[in-house]
């Protein structure tokens, strides 16, 4: 299990940010940031952090639900606030402050056989719902009736 005993960081609580939609979609989970109309595809214990994120969560409250698979505590550690942070990069996450200790309930742990990340990341195109040229018909000379 992830342990944070040689954390020399202040403690920082993570929040999913409120334009985001997950869903799974066969083997992996799909995130959608509402706003900047990116998607990204996430593993299972991505998938795992950012359903438990709707309120904010340390990372060291985080680390003693989540349990790597063939990671030393330290590595596994590492892993999961490097992931944290690409995800703050990102703008899915927003850091703050360790908050006064009302942290809800705690998530069900996890064990992974893989460390958190982000499968792969794609822009998406604005489409609108305006008329193209070619269906403008009475109004473009080339389309008729």
């Amino acid at each position: 299990m992830i342990t944070a005993e040689n954390r020399s960081a202040e403690a920082v609580a993570y929040r999913r940010v409120r334009h985001l939609a997950l869903r799974r979609v066969a083997d992996e989970t799909v995130v959608m940031d509402l706003r900047r109309r990116v998607i990204f595809g996430v593993n299972d214990a991505a998938a795992w952090l950012l359903s438990n994120l709707d309120h904010p969560r340390t990372t060291d409250r985080l680390a003693r639900r989540l349990q790597i698979v063939g990671a030393d505590p330290r590595t596994a550690l590492a892993q999961l606030e490097g992931f944290l942070a690409e995800l703050v990069a990102h703008g899915l996450l927003e850091a703050s402050p360790d908050p006064t200790g009302d942290e809800p309930e705690p998530p069900p742990p996890l064990v992974s056989s893989a460390a958190p990340a982000v499968l792969w990341r794609e822009q998406l195109e604005l489409v609108t719902h305006a008329p193209s040229p070619s269906n403008r018909i009475g109004i473009d000379p080339q389309c008729s009736q």
